[in-house]
């Protein structure tokens, strides 16, 4: 599934997750010297992911895609929005534990 007619390309389930996520960070993304701005990639990536859900939701409603590709759009988009809100608590969590350190 690379992409639908009409609305460009279908993002792929590994926007914030997967084994290709997890490769790229570890042996280093080209461009990326800090976390924030990994994490900004990342967040920029998840929004894709969802706005292409979107697109293809639109589409299977309107019946110029399969079932298939919109289940699979969606499902795609599902992990990547459990992988963010899991990331944001644990950005939350960590934030907590450091304003609790007494200096």
């Amino acid at each position: 599934m690379n992409s639908v007619t009409g609305f460009g390309s279908v993002a792929t389930p590994n926007a914030l997750g997967g084994a290709d996520a997890v490769k790229q960070v570890t042996e280093g993304q080209a461009g990326v010297s800090d976390f924030g701005q990994l994490l900004t990639q990342l967040s920029g990536e998840a929004v894709q992911t969802l706005k292409s859900a979107e697109h293809v939701s639109v589409a299977a409603i309107g019946n110029k895609i399969s079932a298939q590709q919109a289940v699979e759009s969606i499902l795609a988009a599902e992990r990547t929005l459990q992988t963010t809100v899991a990331v944001r608590d644990k950005l939350v969590s960590a934030y907590q534990e450091i304003s609790r350190l007494s200096i």
